[in-house]
């Protein structure tokens, strides 16, 4: 029982993991305010929120009652399928990494994000039910919780912020502003 309680647990955070970096690495990529220029997300994105890691639990139980099995269930079905393609002895215990990549894999897929399970394992009878709407619900989360943007201007028309970085970043929406000046003042009529 501890077991499938910590394999379910490392579902959990497999998907928290995901939903919450992706979400975080969206919204610093729309605000520009930090660099993620080779970096490895989920070594540099804030603790995950609370909100996200019960999220990531509302998904394991939709999962589960759309395969009418628990997801412990469905990581030995995994298992099972991968070792019958390497004609291998089932494992008596599904390792914490083995899980968490399973969790991770369930998040995208959920998210629709093209990423499966299915890309480096073999296929099993496993409904994952898609959800879009969350990657906007966590982005406005991401961007309530920026330790970066908090006090920050927001450009109006784009969302972006001004920070100062080794490189220079700049809104360009006052430059299509003084286009269009431009053009007006080229018309006359």
């Amino acid at each position: 029982m501890d077991n499938e309680l910590s394999l379910k647990q490392a579902v959990i955070k497999g998907i928290a993991t995901i939903l919450w970096g992706d979400s975080w690495a969206n919204h610093v990529e729309e605000a520009g305010c930090f660099n993620l220029s080779g970096c490895e997300i989920t070594s540099i994105m804030p603790e995950i929120p609370k909100e996200v890691k019960v999220l990531a639990e509302s998904l394991v139980d939709q999962v589960e009652q759309a395969n009418l099995c628990t997801v412990t269930d469905l990581l030995a079905q995994a298992a099972a399928a991968d070792q019958r393609r390497q004609d291998q002895l089932f494992p008596e215990i599904i390792a914490l990494s083995y899980a968490k990549r399973f969790g991770n894999c369930l998040a995208w897929m959920t998210m629709g994000a093209g990423v499966s399970w299915w890309d480096d394992h073999e296929e099993f009878m496993l409904k994952v039910p898609y959800n879009d709407s969350i990657i906007y619900d966590l982005q406005v989360l991401a961007a309530e919780n920026c330790e970066e943007c908090e006090g920050k201007d927001e450009c109006d028309e784009c969302g972006c912020y001004e920070y100062e970085y080794e490189y220079e970043y700049e809104c360009d929406c006052d430059e299509d502003e003084d286009d269009e000046d431009d053009e007006d003042d080229g018309n006359t009529e």
